[in-house]
């Protein structure tokens, strides 16, 4: 029985986040092979919110552990912009230049879904461009360009708390809220690898990111810079474009555009649930990340009677 990432949450908040751990690492690597190690910074300790913030940012980092397989460690700094109208946003550590023909033959050769297949088949020999690639550091883990496991800090999720949140992942629908998971979602994927230059300078040449090749407004043509009418995502050279790309400026660029409510809209409002969706899955896909196997909810509920004894404590940032 397959589960979407929304009910394998679901279904480890009902089990019990020990229930949880223990059946992923009884499931072993190959279920659950990535690590997001969350460092909280002394300005969310302080925070009245603290053990909720902590908890919802860990349920995030959990959806994309159980969705993707791979088997490297990736390294977030969360930090609460006190008493600023900050929603949310993330820095992200870059790691680069590569050529086009690195970032194609990584891709290539980390291609283990049908949706890999044809985003690798989407890439053709040629540079669509005169520029150099950079790639975030979590990234190049997944596709094997950085070392799996180094310690080094891949990014920072900064939130303010000039706006109410909902932390609650059984209730983040909330009137005069907003959904604080979804939010940390978005922030966590972009440190993953969900990041556009889109062609700003670094140095002599254009930036762009392996996300960037993926960003179409028509079939066969490619948008790799700002602008363009109703630039999309698409993994099939543009014939199939399921997501447009925000344009809204002030606004991420490699967010979508408003429609549907979902994790990865660079606006959100409030009383409404912004999940992770199908998309954003074949995004994150897209980019290299590999699908994990789903172990069977029977799991959860076995281990979730005779589970004791596990403590978690909060790393403190320095």
């Amino acid at each position: 029985m397959k589960l979407s990432i929304t009910q394998r949450t679901a279904a480890c908040a009902r089990a019990g986040t020990l229930a949880c751990l223990l059946a992923i690492l009884v499931a072993g690597p190959s279920a659950f092979g990535m690590t997001i190690v969350l460092t909280y910074d002394a300005s969310v300790l302080a925070s009245p919110n603290a053990a909720l913030i902590q908890s919802a940012t860990a349920y995030a980092a959990q959806q994309m552990q159980l969705a993707y397989a791979d088997p490297i460690t990736i390294n977030i700094n969360v930090v609460d912009r006190a008493g600023t109208n900050v929603l949310a946003n993330s820095t992200t550590s870059l790691t680069g230049p590569f050529t086009y023909a690195q970032v194609r033959t990584a891709l290539i050769a980390d291609a283990k879904s049908a949706t890999d297949t044809s985003a690798t088949a989407s890439l053709g020999a040629t540079d669509p461009t005169s520029g150099s690639y950079w790639m975030p550091q979590a990234q190049a883990k997944a596709i094997g360009l950085f070392p799996a496991n180094n310690a080094a800090t891949d990014g920072t999720f900064t939130f303010g708390d000039g706006y109410a949140y909902t932390f609650d992942p059984n209730n983040r629908a909330v009137a005069g809220q907003y959904d604080f998971i979804a939010l940390a979602e978005r922030e966590i994927s972009e440190i993953m690898g969900r990041y556009a230059l889109l062609g700003v300078q670094f140095g002599a040449k254009a930036g762009y990111t392996p996300y960037d090749l993926f960003r179409y407004t028509a079939p066969g043509l490619r948008r790799m810079t700002a602008g363009g009418t109703n630039p999309a995502f698409s993994i099939d050279g543009g014939v199939t474009r399921p997501k447009v790309f925000n344009s809204t400026a002030g606004a991420d660029l490699q967010d979508w555009a408003a429609g549907t409510n979902d994790a990865f809209n660079a606006i959100y409002s409030t009383g409404v649930l912004n999940d992770f969706s199908a998309v954003d899955q074949t995004v994150m896909d897209a980019i290299g990340y590999d699908p994990a196997p789903v172990p069977e909810p029977v799991t959860l509920a076995l281990l979730g009677a005779g589970a004791v004894g596990l403590v978690i404590w909060p790393r403190r940032s320095r």
